[in-house]
């Protein structure tokens, strides 16, 4: 919600909501390596897309988690 691309440990819920944003990338649960390379990757990133990656991010947040949302669930 943050607006910036996110690493999460697949298997998770925050992976769940990852990949359902399209916010970032999710990575096996204790594989330092594959860690290490999905931070690579997000780092590697021109500026439009780290920007894509975290207004996505951004945009599931507001559209699904918001408080009217919460709300009427």
């Amino acid at each position: 919600a943050c607006g910036v691309p996110v690493v999460a440990a697949s298997g998770a819920a925050a992976a769940e909501l990852v990949a359902a944003a399209g916010a970032g990338l999710h990575v096996p649960p204790a594989d330092a390596g594959a860690l290490a390379d999905a931070v690579v990757t997000l780092l590697d990133l021109d500026a439009a897309g780290w920007h894509a990656l975290g207004c996505a991010g951004r945009r599931h947040a507001e559209r699904e988690h918001a408080w009217p949302c919460a709300l009427a669930r």
